[in-house]
């Protein structure tokens, strides 16, 4: 019994010490002036809290996750008043926001933040890959998949994901839109807000409103004008509205599972 209580008040320890060790870490501050020199001193665990105001330009976009588990958090708890943005002018090619791919992300989560105007083709703000997610009291609004050159199969305005899982609690996803600029015909695009692979998808208390998967020309369709997915879509008290798919199937949900 005295070996296990010893034991016991080891582990505790070790728990204690490893949550000791996990730091905030600001930006914008003199020491972390943008994401990416967060992400370059991060480590396992730690919270990188995203100040007040709006974080955009180089070093804020084009990012790619390290393989450690992180979590993104606005300063405030309210995502109005924390934005990350790519950028409001629709005309600019501004690059995605970030690159997720490694599998030591898993569980990484994304809380209070807005998440604007990132524009890339195959995933507008995110490319996930294998990797399990959260957003909490998140806005992701007004990203785009849209191609700036001839391209055919454009997917995911905001998210193109592929296995893993996402989790979305409290957040609203509005306003995202995939489109393709076609040289002849082609062009089909799928999933305005959300394209997925296999992706375990669940919504609790979200609102998914007016995203669009528009069609190139000629024989083009589209699918998804919220979300596209080939694994499953979990909808508690969810409110679903105003989505398009044009010319194509689910206006607002084309999946295998719902």
């Amino acid at each position: 019994m005295r070996f296990q209580t010893l034991l016991t008040l080891v582990s505790a320890g070790t728990a204690l010490s490893s949550a000791a060790l996990a730091d905030d870490l600001f930006v914008p501050s003199p020491e972390h002036p943008t994401l990416q020199a967060a992400l370059d001193a991060a480590m396992d665990g730690d919270t990188i809290v995203l100040q007040a105001g709006t974080l955009t330009g180089p070093g804020n976009r084009n990012l790619t996750l390290p393989g450690i588990r992180l979590t993104f958090r606005g300063e405030t708890g309210d995502p109005a008043d924390v934005v990350w943005l790519g950028s409001d002018d629709s005309f600019i090619t501004v690059g995605r926001g970030m690159t997720i791919e490694s599998t030591g992300s898993s569980g990484t989560r994304f809380e209070g933040l807005t998440i604007r105007g990132f524009r890339s083709q195959g995933g507008g703000a995110f490319r996930v890959r294998n990797v399990d997610l959260v957003f909490d009291n998140c806005v992701i609004e007004r990203n785009s998949g849209a191609a700036t050159e001839c391209f055919e199969g454009e997917r995911g305005g905001a998210i193109d994901a592929a296995g893993g899982s996402i989790v979305f609690t409290d957040s609203v996803i509005r306003n995202n839109v995939t489109s393709s600029v076609v040289c002849g015909v082609g062009g089909s695009t799928s999933g305005g807000a959300i394209a997925a692979s296999g992706t375990d998808l669940r919504f609790e208390r979200c609102v998914i409103a007016s995203n669009r998967a528009n069609s190139g020309s000629g024989s083009a369709s589209s699918s998804g004008g919220a979300i596209s997915n080939a694994g499953t879509v979990t909808l508690i008290d969810t409110a679903v509205r105003g989505n398009q798919a044009f010319d194509g199937d689910g206006g607002a949900i084309s999946a295998s599972n719902v």
